[in-house]
């Protein structure tokens, strides 16, 4: 592909990493031992983190990620290196920023999703066929193009699942800020600029857990860039051959998303329509010379971009409608609960609750300075893109089809109020990861126009432009991230009760090796979320039940009798073990919320997690120091059971 210009500023002596930058040889040599002290740095705050609760791994942390990033950056942005150079020093800070989420679960999943994607992914390697049932997440077995890949990967490596698992979410972890990179430069914003975008992306707060953790996201997010990156292609192709080829790899990537996560076709669908709207007369001066009929060739790129999106709509369409028509159930309320209750804090309307708003870092054990940063970050963001903004409403001969990058990086400013509600955060939170695409760019061309106007004033001011560029990354990095990540599910830290990421002690390990000792066919149980999540995920447990229903409530929490028609529809289900936690009876966990969409922020009746020791048919099968494991003998239940 051929390499997009060089956006308003050109690409002048003047420019950072002109001829008084560093020496490039010192500075290779720094960027490649850079990646190793860094590395190395940041796997030590880890190990220190297991046996210290102060500030000190974040601090070895972050002075782990400044080497590693800091001469990387600085070769990538050097206006001299190729476009391969800035390839691989991007791809190897995207595994940089993938090392801490890999320090944490190298032995196996550890946040929810996780676990539930990895046990779909078990089974499918166990029978050979995708759409799994899946207790955890149901509506991911709607969705398999993840499991397909790292399926795929097993069967042509060898590796176990998990090590499948990995380089899947690897490969795709590496690839999204490569492709932010090819789409702005696509979108004409210049090396310089496109590769800061690239930089500023890995520093969007879902990056480095939430988007590296085994999850459909994960894979759907880099599809979603890739497709993009063709449809923008296909509108600056110069032959047939091109567009028709850009436009079929953007159908084939754009299907993928679709079938691998809803949020992210969802997504793709409506930057494709904004992109479609905002490049269609959009067609570059700059390539007009030389053509034998503009007219022919604007029409060919129309209809073949008109056909792509047109295909991947027809994709989303269908494969919503016949084979996952209940995600719009399972993602309205993040959208719909949030804006209410955006309203409701303003007082226009009820949101049917009486606590919608969050207090944000209430009583956070974050360092700081990482707390300044998260405070800043949105207020650095916007000033940026004022600056993009102005600059290009004042100069003509700015790409016009900047204009897409703005109205898209508006979004993560629309999203921010919902982060202040309680059903909103999620959706929020979510969004991120896709509006940072535009973002970042907008920040880019921003951070751009300011370095430019200051080394105008003097070489001497080279240095300043390099801190200006070094201290507004790092603050965007260090901010971002901690805003989307507590420190649960940042550090291997001693075992939190009720936490996704620390929940797992020898004792939990001890219990799955029963199941899957004395049911290698599976079972059927009952059991709170903490526990469940790895249950699922380690055993051949074939369905865990923990949402909320008559059979969570008279179980867990009510100490009355137990109807027959519960006892009933229990063995109907399929659920003959009931795993009771014993540390329920006093403590609902970090998280607060044992079994899902339940009586939250309630503690169990006295007694109701003890009873089942005294009907004869719900015998005590196996106890540890905090578990106990009932099996439910559907024979001896009398017909008048009453308890």
């Amino acid at each position: 592909a051929s390499e997009g210009s060089e956006g308003a500023q050109g690409d002048r002596k003047g420019r950072l990493g002109g001829e008084n930058r560093p020496n490039r040889h010192i500075l290779e040599f720094l960027a490649f031992t850079g990646f190793f002290a860094g590395a190395l740095l940041i796997t030590y705050s880890y190990s220190l983190a297991t046996v210290d609760s102060s500030t000190s791994p974040y601090d070895i942390f972050w002075a782990g990620m400044i080497i590693g990033i800091t001469p990387a950056a600085m070769l990538a942005l050097s206006h001299d290196s190729s476009r391969g150079t800035r390839a691989i020093l991007l791809m190897g800070i995207a595994s940089l920023t993938f090392l801490p989420k890999f320090l944490m679960s190298i032995h196996g999943p550890i946040y929810f999703d996780e676990n539930a994607h990895f046990r779909e992914l078990q089974e499918t390697i166990r029978s050979g066929h995708l759409f799994q049932p899946n207790t955890l997440v149901p509506i991911s077995q709607h969705f398999p193009g993840l499991e397909a890949v790292s399926a795929d990967i097993h069967s042509l490596s060898g590796l176990d699942p998990w090590q499948c698992a990995l380089l899947t979410i690897l490969l795709a972890h590496c690839l999204t800020p490569l492709s932010v990179y090819l789409l702005a430069e696509r979108l004409k914003i210049g090396h310089f600029a496109a590769t800061l975008a690239a930089l500023l992306y890995m520093a969007n707060p879902s990056y480095m857990y939430f988007d590296t953790q085994y999850a459909y996201e994960s894979l759907a997010l880099a599809f979603v860039v890739v497709t993009l990156v063709c449809q923008v292609a296909l509108f600056r192709s110069a032959h047939k051959r091109e567009a028709f080829g850009f436009a079929i790899l953007g159908i084939i990537t754009g299907a993928a998303t679709v079938v691998t996560h809803h949020l992210s076709a969802i997504a793709l669908v409506g930057f494709m329509f904004v992109f479609m709207v905002c490049l269609w007369q959009q067609y570059p001066k700059s390539e007009r010379r030389g053509m034998a009929s503009l007219s022919t060739q604007m029409q060919l790129v129309r209809r073949y971009a008109l056909l792509q999106f047109v295909t991947i709509v027809a994709i989303f369409g269908t494969w919503f409608g016949l084979e996952a028509p209940s995600t719009w159930q399972y993602l309205s309320p993040f959208f719909t609960g949030g804006v209410k209750q955006v309203l409701a804090t303003v007082g226009i309307t009820g949101a049917g609750s009486s606590n919608v708003r969050r207090t944000l870092l209430s009583g956070s054990t974050l360092p700081n300075y990482e707390i300044l940063f998260i405070r800043l970050t949105p207020f650095v963001a916007a000033l940026l893109c004022g600056v993009a903004g102005i600059y290009w409403l004042k100069h003509r001969r700015v790409p016009r089809m900047w204009f897409v990058v703005f109205v898209l990086a508006l979004l993560y400013f629309l999203s921010l109020p919902l982060d202040l509600t309680v059903t909103g955060s999620a959706g929020a939170h979510r969004s991120w990861a896709f509006s940072f695409i535009c973002l970042a760019m907008a920040m880019a061309i921003g951070m751009d126009v300011i370095c430019q106007s200051v080394i105008q004033k003097g070489a001497g001011y080279k240095r300043f432009g390099w801190f200006f560029i070094w201290a507004t990354t790092l603050s965007m990095f260090a901010g971002n991230m901690s805003a989307n990540a507590n420190a649960d599910v940042r550090f291997i830290t001693p075992h939190v009760w009720g936490s996704d990421s620390r929940e797992v002690t020898s004792e939990t390990a001890q219990l799955a090796d029963w199941f899957n000792t004395e049911f290698p066919n599976g079972v059927g149980i009952t059991v709170d979320r903490y526990t469940g999540a790895y249950l699922f995920s380690r055993t051949t447990v074939r369905e865990i039940k923990f949402y909320s229903s008559p059979l969570v409530t008279y179980f867990y929490y009510r100490n009355t009798p137990i109807p027959l028609n519960v006892w009933g529809d229990t063995v109907r289900g399929g659920y003959f073990y009931i795993v009771v936690d014993k540390r329920l009876s006093s403590n609902l966990g970090l998280l607060t919320s044992p079994f899902l969409g339940s009586e939250r922020d309630l503690l169990p009746e006295p007694g109701a997690l003890t009873r089942f020791q005294n009907y004869p048919w719900t015998p005590l099968v196996y106890e540890s120091t905090n578990y106990a494991v009932y099996r439910i003998d559907a024979a001896a239940i009398p017909p008048d059971a009453n308890g």
